[in-house]
């Protein structure tokens, strides 16, 4: 697992009090899981580390810290309609769909210009 992001890092991008109840080290270290797990380019993995890819890092520790980066999911809803009188609203979501936090989709966007892009077609050998 590559060391993107450190306590101190988040400790100077994120606001004092950043972890709330959560351990801020093992915030850091599912950060930087989540980090290494996103088939991120070398230039992501150069030191020092990016901004960009710090600052994703530090949201992705205080998702952590709140319990949200890797939490249970749940069933995704695939239809619900609610009726009260003459209006009706109803609700389908993809199924396995998750509703992503504020917070995830500024990592994915800070990250993305520094995820290795794949063209063609992978040869697998065999054993």
């Amino acid at each position: 697992m590559h060391t993107f992001i450190t306590v101190a890092d988040a400790d100077s991008l994120l606001p004092a009090g950043w972890q709330g109840e959560g351990d801020a080290a093992d915030a850091i270290r599912q950060a930087n899981i989540f980090l290494s797990a996103q088939n991120l380019n070398q230039q992501a993995q150069d030191d020092p580390t990016p901004d960009p890819v710090l600052q994703a890092g530090a949201y992705a520790a205080q998702e952590a810290a709140q319990g949200k980066l890797f939490s249970d999911q749940g069933p995704a809803v695939k239809s619900k309609t609610v009726t009260a009188g003459p209006v009706t609203s109803r609700k389908e979501y993809a199924e396995g769909s998750v509703a992503k936090t504020a917070a995830m989709q500024m990592v994915t966007a800070l990250l993305q210009p520094y995820r290795t892009k794949r063209h063609g077609a992978q040869i697998l050998g065999r054993l």
